[in-house]
């Protein structure tokens, strides 16, 4: 279905970790959503890792936009916040995003998992 217009209900949302124990603190994240649960946390595998550590109250999460009605919008709109935010890990170690949102992937940055973050830092720093 990528590329066709589907009506939704969908929001997207800034998550930041504020656990001072953690080696992320002050890292951020920026996530999209499609669905009425305000409650939901993130599909992030560094913030999950986090969450699951530390627990729930490791991060602060807000949204920023809401109501968006068409998935290739909020498709869009993950983007620019990724951007806006910079928080694309690849080009910030503040940035908990491992792609640059959407539905694309990129340079590779298709499979996720354990190995998948760790990668990505060897990356960074060599």
């Amino acid at each position: 279905m990528k590329g066709e217009e589907r009506f939704i209900n969908g929001y997207i949302y800034l998550i930041k970790i504020i656990e001072p124990k953690s080696s992320f603190y002050g890292c951020r994240y920026i996530g999209k959503h499609i669905g009425n649960n305000k409650y939901y946390i993130s599909g992030g595998n560094i913030v999950k890792s986090i969450i699951k550590k530390y627990g729930k109250n490791s991060i602060e999460r807000s949204v920023i936009v809401e109501n968006i009605n068409n998935e290739i919008l909020l498709n869009h709109l993950e983007i620019h916040y990724i951007r806006l935010y910079n928080t694309f890990r690849k080009y910030n170690l503040m940035g908990l995003n491992l792609t640059l949102g959407g539905e694309g992937t990129i340079e590779g940055y298709r499979s996720f998992g354990k190995n998948h973050y760790f990668a990505v830092s060897i990356v960074q720093f060599s």
